[in-house]
């Protein structure tokens, strides 16, 4: 799968890697008189690492996209740079998929990016 980066003007880059993970609720125990009962505490938000040759800025809202039309919001928790890659993580905010009457659109975009290939933006 390949996920590509949204930039202002709706240009898409494409990026390394994107995961996301999917957090559950955490249970914990409470005591009662019948012994331990089990509860869940509230969901907790999905997470997301990403690794691109992109600069971004933590509490910033950057947008992802893949080749299935999916579309991301997420906000940036941390930026880490190793070896010239920049480390991207923090909580995938929001969640929908592209129009049917945008995809064609969108999908002549992500060729064109897997064309340029990434050429590192600042965001």
């Amino acid at each position: 799968m390949q996920y590509f980066y949204i930039t202002d003007d709706n240009a898409l880059v494409l990026i390394h890697s994107f995961e996301i993970r999917k957090e559950q609720s955490k249970t914990f125990r409470k005591p009662s008189l019948g012994g331990d009962v089990f509860n869940r505490g509230r969901l907790l938000p999905d997470t997301f690492n990403l690794s691109a040759n992109i600069l971004a800025q933590e509490g910033h809202t950057i947008m992802i996209t893949d080749e299935d039309f999916n579309v991301y919001e997420c906000i940036v928790s941390g930026v880490f740079v190793s070896q010239g890659m920049t480390n991207i993580n923090g909580y995938v905010f929001y969640h929908w998929v592209v129009d049917p009457q945008d995809q064609t659109e969108v999908k002549e975009k992500m060729e064109r990016a897997m064309k340029v290939g990434d050429q590192g933006i600042r965001v």
